[in-house]
């Protein structure tokens, strides 16, 4: 290992299943706590760099799996959390700077041999690769990038595509991991038990006070209200991009919208998953379900069918359509690599079920309604510009 930029010693090749720590210099020299796991197959290896502030070491099944995968695998604690010393603000600009020497880094170890380096990261952590990857060209940028979930930037995670407010996960987020080394999940709860109108109270940015200790960056989640920064940015990029993302997580319109204004390679892969990936439903209290309004929605006081039933099918077929007609029926879907509807489709079955990977080889479907045609919720809000218009090209579905 060259010991130049960064310390300790590296896992030999041949033990993908051990993780060794190294301390990456940032621009300013903040060592930043990394682990690395090589393959057990002889270098140079294509390397993959994940920057998270939920704490690398929990990165660590994560990192075997892309070593067994012939990629020597690096999870990094961004600055100011666990490992890596500093202050951590969320969302400034170190974090593209600190991905820059981190990819750079990576490419002048003898295992990497400067070869590819793809960026990947899911929630906030998706924000730290496409900074890294949006970044200046040099060393510094990787050749790819995947992000998963992108919790994109202040606004994007504060409100709501419409303009309102996410108070409670808002603050139930910052409680938890905001301005502080390490994280406490149950921070909000526990203060909501003490005062169950805790957030009633205003102003909303004195929040900290009644949480008891500094958020010095709450204030400012609250003052920013321009959206697509990073997705007007990326209709510059060049980059291959895999978008992945979930019909029911919270920043799912973020993820197609970063897809659809890509300007290199993109994919998406969407499922019928939340933010943690998984297709698991929450809980649904039953004294929030509204019995009146289900009884009277058209249809559902309508006679009975009558005959013979017909025989359950295996699957149940869930279509996301973006832009274009849809398929009159499941059995109307064309297979992946087609060219016949620009739609990213997901299903989900009792026995079998199917998602959404496409390949998008065409035109970046018309956006449904969305921030970019609605009027500002306030004086202050504005969208930028839109990304340049590009060729029309068709783009397949599964």
């Amino acid at each position: 290992m060259n010991t130049a930029r960064g310390t300790s010693t590296a896992p030999r090749a041949g033990a993908h299943t051990t993780t060794a720590t190294v301390h990456i210099p940032a621009p300013d020299g903040t060592p930043l706590a990394t682990d690395l796991c090589l393959p057990d197959t002889p270098g140079p290896h294509p390397a993959v760099v994940i920057r998270t502030p939920y704490g690398r070491t929990a990165h660590h099944a994560e990192l075997r799996g892309w070593a067994a995968h012939g990629f020597a695998a690096v999870a990094q604690d961004v600055r100011g959390r666990y490992g890596s010393p500093g202050p951590w603000h969320p969302y400034r600009d170190h974090e593209g700077s600190d991905g820059a020497a981190t990819v750079a880094w990576v490419r002048e170890q003898g295992w990497s041999g400067g070869g590819p380096v793809v960026a990947v990261g899911s929630s906030y952590a998706a924000h730290c690769a496409l900074v890294t990857a949006l970044g200046a060209p040099g060393d510094g940028r990787p050749d790819a990038v995947i992000a998963a979930v992108p919790a994109l930037g202040l606004v994007e995670t504060a409100r709501e595509p419409a303009g309102p407010e996410r108070l409670g996960a808002r603050a139930g987020w910052w409680a938890a991991h905001g301005d502080r080394p390490d994280s406490a999940p149950d921070a909000l709860a526990s203060a909501l038990t003490d005062d169950p109108r805790l957030l009633e109270h205003l102003p909303l940015t004195r929040l900290p006070d009644r949480l008891g200790r500094p958020l010095p960056s709450w204030p400012g989640l609250w003052d920013d209200c321009v959206r697509g920064r990073i997705v007007a940015r990326g209709s510059a990029s060049r980059l291959p991009l895999l978008a992945v993302g979930g019909t029911r997580d919270p920043f799912a319109e973020d993820t197609v919208a970063l897809w659809r204004g890509w300007g290199g390679p993109a994919r998406l892969l969407l499922g019928p998953w939340g933010h943690r990936l998984t297709a698991d439903r929450p809980e649904i209290a039953a004294d929030r379900i509204n019995l009146g309004a289900c009884c009277s929605a058209p249809g559902a006081t309508a006679s009975p069918p009558t005959g013979p039933r017909s025989p359950p099918t295996a699957s149940t077929s869930v279509r996301c359509t973006y832009g274009g007609p849809a398929p009159p029926s499941p059995e109307g879907w064309t297979p992946s690599g087609t060219e016949s509807s620009p739609s990213v489709a997901a299903a989900v079955g009792t026995a079998s079920a199917r998602t959404a990977h496409a390949p998008r080889k065409g035109p970046r479907p018309g956006p449904p309604p969305g921030p970019s045609t609605r009027p500002p919720v306030s004086g202050r809000c504005t969208e930028p510009s839109s990304p340049p218009t590009r060729p029309a090209r068709s783009a397949p579905t599964t």
